[in-house]
């Protein structure tokens, strides 16, 4: 709940990018969870809004840990199941 506030209200601060990237080191569950925050937020936001949540996604998806794999993957092909990537958003 209070990492959804944060992403919500701070997405662009240099700060929010610090903490969400200190949380989701070699975090799963955590990486998902902002990884579907910020593919919620760019699928729905005004166009000048997405700028913000683009550089959270490239700021996570730069991460280097034994996880940086996964999180590219699933940001950008979905988890096979129910949730979309990037990918598909795109080609909608």
């Amino acid at each position: 709940r209070y990492l959804k506030k944060i992403l919500e209200e701070h997405t662009s601060s240099e700060d929010t990018i610090a903490l969400v990237s200190y949380l989701c080191w070699e975090s799963r569950p955590v990486s998902c969870f902002v990884l579907n925050e910020i593919q919620a937020q760019v699928t729905s936001v005004y166009n000048y809004e997405i700028k913000c949540w683009l550089e959270l996604l490239v700021a996570l998806l730069s991460i280097e840990d034994s996880i940086q794999d996964f999180r590219i993957s699933d940001a950008l092909r979905g988890d096979n199941r129910e949730k979309e990537g990037l990918f598909d958003f795109v080609q909608r």
